[in-house]
């Protein structure tokens, strides 16, 4: 991993704490207009997934879901058959423009061990855990002020805007901790009513999609290999209700832990968590980085480490290649 210039890109925080460790993840912020479902609420950073929803908004319907996962994945599809428009590509430097990034050697609970013994036996490497040292536990913060393209000076966002993820090239993975966007620290800046300027509110790379595969294609100097985008312990509203009514259908009427339920392309299960906010991230990162990651169609799998607790949802996404499928 030697190709990661840390001293260049990257500042040292404090250890992780097991506090830092219960974060929940979020998602994209960058919410599909295809069929009009506007994600307006806050991903705080709470343990408790419930406290997550910002009271204005209504929970996403199932079938609204299934619906937007649907259209997402004709543009996964269009995009794999390099008909789509792919996205554009930022630099370090990019990632310097209104944030700090506080890196360490990164860290999970042992409750993703399982996982990771599967992920190992797909790629044909070791069954195990990775070690804290092979993981880089990368929390991109926000600084004041993000400066626009034009120069202009952004200072009305809280420090809070974050995307907190462990990278792992080793095992070809992506783990998500936790995410509050630029664009939900504007809505919560203006309470709510978001100006019709927003996009000139936040900093041009602002989506977790984004972030994800800028810091990968740093971390690794083959980023083409992403196999496995993971979410720990979900925290958005609007997923964990999309989830939580999967788990209940399934056979055993609620939470289990690993290998939990796997969903392909063929089922509409798949399709509503494709849906759901933290499932815009993969479906955007195939769809922008369609040339670079190669024909890739998702499979998902679902599961709870604690599955009497209620809670702990956690989400797996196989990029396995097209022609696998």
């Amino acid at each position: 991993m030697g190709e990661f210039n840390l001293h260049k890109y990257l500042v040292k925080r404090s250890p992780l704490t097991e506090k830092a460790l219960l974060l929940n993840s979020s998602s994209d912020e960058h919410v599909p207009q295809l069929l009009g479902h506007q994600n307006t609420w806050s991903n705080a950073s709470h343990p408790h997934p419930s406290r997550t929803i910002n009271k204005r908004a209504p929970p996403l319907k199932y079938e609204a879901a299934v619906c937007t996962g649907r259209a997402l994945y004709e543009k996964i599809l269009a995009a794999s058959e390099g008909t789509g428009n792919p996205g554009h590509t930022f630099s370090p430097e990019d990632l310097a423009n209104g944030w700090i990034k506080d890196e360490e050697k990164g860290g999970l609970d042992d409750f993703w061990e399982n996982a990771f013994k599967y992920i190992g036996k797909t790629l044909n490497i070791e069954e195990r855990m990775p070690t804290n040292a092979e993981m880089f536990l990368i929390d991109l913060m926000q600084k004041k002020p993000f400066q626009l393209p034009d120069g202009t000076l952004v200072e009305e966002l809280e420090k809070a805007a974050h995307f907190e993820a462990n990278y792992i090239p080793v095992y070809s993975a992506i783990v998500v901790i936790n995410v509050n966007s630029p664009r939900n620290q504007v809505i919560k800046r203006f309470q709510g009513n978001v100006p019709a300027d927003i996009l000139r509110r936040v900093p041009p790379l602002n989506r977790l999609s984004d972030v994800m595969w800028t810091i990968w294609s740093i971390v690794t100097q083959t980023p083409n290999k992403l196999r496995f985008i993971a979410h720990d312990n979900v925290s958005n509203g609007d997923t964990f209700g999309i989830m939580q009514e999967i788990f209940n259908k399934g056979a055993a009427k609620g939470p289990i832990n690993w290998p939990g339920l796997k969903f392909g392309i063929d089922s509409e299960e798949f399709m509503a968590l494709l849906g759901t906010p933290n499932g815009y991230a993969t479906a955007y990162l195939l769809i922008d980085r369609a040339a670079q990651l190669g024909r890739r169609v998702p499979e998902v799998s679902i599961f709870s480490p604690f599955p009497e607790m209620g809670g702990w949802y956690r989400m797996v996404w196989d990029l396995r290649p097209f022609t696998a499928v």
